[in-house]
């Protein structure tokens, strides 16, 4: 299925998450290395559970593929969730799947368009995303789109017999406009 072009940034566009995107959320979440990246590190997924969970995904407005622009090829997701309307906040993730599309600036491009659409559409006050710290490079990015560290959940994940922190980072609508004048 095409995806429709829903946010639109320079070098990648955000597209509704479809049903039949399952197969790519499948290669994504049992790759070691991006499993590593979003510590889910020795679980497997099954396709019947990709499945499931993608098409549960569908029906949310909030949930993203990202796709490069050029090629029209899916290269990730990003949503929001555990959205509390009476405070206006939620929880961003973002995820480049595709390994030949890391470092080349998309992540940033996506941050972009996940936080204007945030403020601007949902009118969120709080955007937090959260990320463990040994991925430096989630760290460098979402400090390059203003996110703050609020704190961290001490030795939270055990991965490979070692322990690593999860780091809180977020940024508030007050900050965002700031940066942006």
């Amino acid at each position: 299925m095409a995806h429709e072009l829903e946010l639109c940034g320079y070098s990648v566009y955000l597209s509704h998450v479809n049903e039949d995107d399952y197969q790519l959320f499948y290669e994504w979440y049992n790759d070691p290395e991006t499993s590593r990246l979003i510590g889910t590190f020795g679980t497997v997924y099954s396709l019947e559970t990709e499945k499931q969970y993608v098409q549960r995904l569908s029906k949310d407005r909030n949930e993203f593929m990202i796709i490069e622009d050029i090629t029209k090829a899916p290269i990730g997701f990003s949503t929001f969730f555990d959205m509390d309307r009476w405070n206006d906040t939620a929880e961003m993730g973002i995820l480049i799947g595709n390994r030949n599309a890391r470092n080349k600036g998309y992540g940033k491009e996506t941050v972009a368009l996940m936080l204007k659409y945030g403020f601007d559409e949902l009118e969120l006050n709080n955007i937090m995303i959260r990320t463990y710290e040994y991925n430096k490079r989630a760290i460098n990015l979402y400090t390059k789109n203003n996110f703050t560290e609020f704190g961290r959940r001490i030795m939270a994940l055990k991965m490979e017999g070692n322990y690593y922190d999860e780091v809180y980072m977020q940024i508030t609508r007050n900050n965002y406009y700031r940066e942006l004048t």
